[in-house]
């Protein structure tokens, strides 16, 4: 907008989406943790992955499949892929990959505040997305978030503090440096705590204030 209407960078105020921050709560593992794992035929100690987004080209599962390929680890893994695509050639690739058994579809899920409580770490490695709600209710869950760059809800990510920023999507290479890193149980849990923190900032109730407060600035430059 800056570039094309040769704007102020001051004149522009940015209010990035809202999320339900009783709805998607760390507080859910609780309830729904177990089931959600037997549901999938998740082991308890897996680490799992979570990729949640319909369109899986432009969301990055592919990306995603060739990162977990690349993953030196003894760590059990899976990745639970959510969402509405063409499953037969993801599968196909992933038996390529050699992590066929890693991978499990679970289609469209209603009460997607369920799947977050089973998760441990979050991966969106989106080629395009202009922000990303599913990011948002991840750290809202307490997970730490591995996203690219290309998505605009690396902007209210802090690398390295609720999560990674993936410069480029198609770099396997830089997504699995990332995710090893959150391999570790203590690193996980830290991150996701402020990951938390981070998106209670970006509440329904603190999405509805920062729009007045652009409303109430743009009546006041008019009064």
């Amino acid at each position: 907008m800056i570039q094309h209407y040769q704007l102020s960078p001051g004149d522009i105020d940015v209010i990035y989406n809202g999320v339900d921050i009783n709805l998607f709560t760390p507080q859910n593992r609780i309830a729904y943790r177990d089931t959600v794992r037997a549901k999938y035929a998740i082991a308890p100690d897996d680490v799992l992955l979570l990729f949640v987004g319909s369109g899986f080209k432009r969301k990055g599962l592919r990306h995603a499949i060739n990162a977990l390929s690349l993953i030196n680890t003894s760590q059990k893994m899976k990745l639970l892929v959510v969402g509405k695509g063409n499953i037969g050639e993801y599968q196909r690739f992933a038996r390529e990959k050699g992590v066929f058994d890693k991978l499990v579809f679970a289609g469209v899920c209603k009460h997607i505040h369920e799947i977050y409580a089973g998760g441990d770490i979050f991966l969106f490695p989106s080629e395009y997305d202009a922000f990303g709600t599913a990011c948002l209710e991840a750290m809202a869950s307490g997970l730490p978030v591995v996203v690219s760059k290309a998505s605009g809800a690396s902007e209210i990510i802090t690398h390295g503090e609720d999560g990674f920023i993936v410069n480029h999507p198609i770099d396997a290479h830089e997504i699995a440096k990332q995710l090893q890193a959150l391999l570790e149980k203590g690193t996980r849990e830290q991150m996701g705590a402020v990951a938390r923190q981070k998106a209670e900032g970006c509440s329904f109730q603190a999405n509805i204030e920062k729009t007045l407060q652009v409303y109430r600035k743009v009546v006041d430059s008019h009064s």
